[in-house]
Order: structure tokens, then C-alpha cells, then sequence
């Protein structure tokens, strides 16, 4: 087990990097999305959009360098194949099972995978150290928006995000302070009497500690689906991720309930 822990990292990103050293090789913490893209894509432009929005974004990466981030984005093409959807979706399970190593200064993998002349997939994958479900968003909202500026000269605003210093040092100064000690003691009464694990199973026989690779990768969504929930949340004034995290928490809620 390695010990040699990066500098500046967040308590969150220190349990992870931490427990990737039990699972050497395995791809325990691999994360991703797969998006889809309709109509002619101009894959020079999507690259320089990528590129611009992967080097103005500083926590895709663990060590604090000025030196840019050098990436492939592979174009695969399947429009030959007899079934060109299923083939992409094989290649990319055989990818999401390929551990990203920590010592990598790269931590993340992009594609781009042509089904059709007008269906394009673009695959990304992630090491969770670096990347959440809600970076992954803004990640894609980012190049997507910088794609359009490039390609149609629609506005681009300017990013306003924290530095990773900026951070660090909130959660520090979180740490020593007063509402740290408050939420420290309401946890430690609110636990004082743990209700054990939600599930009773035998982790030296689950994937994690065999393969390392999730049982499931992908999830299917009907777009008419999707659009009932936008609808649904709009009315409310929220939004369809806000909602599909509202009712993530009521699962998890209602398992430690009952």
C-alpha cells in the first residue's frame, strides 16, 4: 500500500485516493457518461472546444502545473459494423473496465464514436478523484457552449469558478471553525447508536473486491421520459437534475428507514 499521498487534497479526495491503494489495477472508482450528439459534427471544432475547456479547468488534474494537459480524443468509427449502436456500446463497457492509474497525470479518457453521418456518441471517463456527477455536467455544458461560440459565433461567458486553492481553503477554514465542531457533535450523537449496514453481504465475493468493475454500467432513459421529469420540475421551479437528485435521496432515505 502506498503511502506517498499527493499534497492538497480535499478530505473527500484523500478517502478515495486512500482506498484506491486496496484495490491496485482495479477500476473501483471509475466514473463516466456517455452523450449523445444529433446532426453533423464538426470534430475539429469539438476538439479545440474540448481542449480549451479541459485547460481552463484546473481540478481535472491532481498536481498543481502550469503545463497543459496532453489528451487524445480518438474518432471511432462504427457505421461499417452490422449493428453500429451495439458494437460502440461493447467498446465502451471493455473501456470502463480498464483502471486509470493515479500515477497518470491524465486522469480521465475522451472518444468520439460515429454511428451514423448524424449520430455521433462522445464517450468520457473519469477517475472519481478528480470528477462528481455535477462536474461531469458542467464539464459537458462548458464544451458544448464553447462549441457552439466556435462554430456558430454564439456567445461564450467567462468562467467563474473557485481555484482549487480557493478550495482548499474554504474546507480548512471550515475545519477550524466553530460550525465544524457543531456539525462534529451532531454526528457523533446522531450515529452514537449505528444501525449497521444497509444491506448484510459477503464484500470478498462482490465484484469490487473480485473484478473492481461496477455490475452495471449504463442506464437507459426514454427521452419522452426525461421530458415528463423537466416538465414536472420546471413547474416547481427546479430543474431535472435537482429532481433526479431529490429522488435519489428518497431511495437511500427510505432504505435506512426501512
Amino acid at each position: 500500500m502506498s503511502l506517498n499521498f499527493p499534497p492538497d487534497l480535499t478530505a473527500a479526495q484523500d478517502a478515495i485516493w486512500r482506498d484506491q491503494q486496496l484495490f491496485p489495477g482495479r477500476p473501483i472508482y471509475n466514473t463516466g457518461q456517455v452523450l449523445s450528439i444529433q446532426g453533423e459534427l464538426r470534430f475539429d471544432l469539438f476538439e479545440r472546444a474540448l481542449c480549451a475547456t479541459v485547460a481552463e479547468s484546473p481540478w481535472l488534474r491532481l498536481a498543481r502545473q502550469s503545463s497543459p494537459l496532453h489528451f487524445e480524443l480518438p474518432l471511432l468509427d462504427f457505421r461499417e459494423q452490422k449493428n453500429a449502436f451495439d458494437a460502440a456500446q461493447q467498446w465502451m463497457r471493455d473501456e470502463m473496465s480498464r483502471a486509470i492509474s493515479l500515477e497518470d497525470p491524465v486522469l480521465f479518457r475522451f472518444a468520439l464514436l460515429r454511428i451514423t453521418s448524424n449520430y455521433t456518441l462522445w464517450f468520457q471517463k473519469y477517475h472519481h478523484i478528480i470528477m462528481d456527477a455535477t462536474a461531469r455536467r458542467l464539464v459537458s455544458a462548458r464544451t458544448a457552449a464553447r462549441y457552439r461560440a466556435l462554430r456558430f459565433g454564439e456567445p461564450l461567458s467567462e468562467l467563474n469558478a473557485y481555484t482549487p486553492d480557493e478550495l482548499l481553503d474554504a474546507e480548512r477554514r471550515y475545519r477550524a471553525s466553530l460550525d465544524h465542531e457543531t456539525d462534529r457533535a451532531y454526528w457523533l450523537k446522531r450515529f452514537v447508536d449505528w444501525p449497521g449496514p444497509l444491506l448484510e453481504i459477503n464484500r470478498q465475493n462482490t465484484e469490487r473486491a473480485k473484478s473492481g468493475c461496477h455490475a452495471r454500467i449504463d442506464f437507459f432513459w426514454k427521452r419522452s421520459d426525461f421530458r415528463r421529469l423537466e416538465e414536472a420540475a420546471g413547474s416547481s421551479g427546479s430543474s431535472a437534475f435537482r429532481a433526479i437528485i431529490a429522488l435519489t435521496y428518497a431511495a437511500f432515505a427510505l432504505l435506512y428507514v426501512y
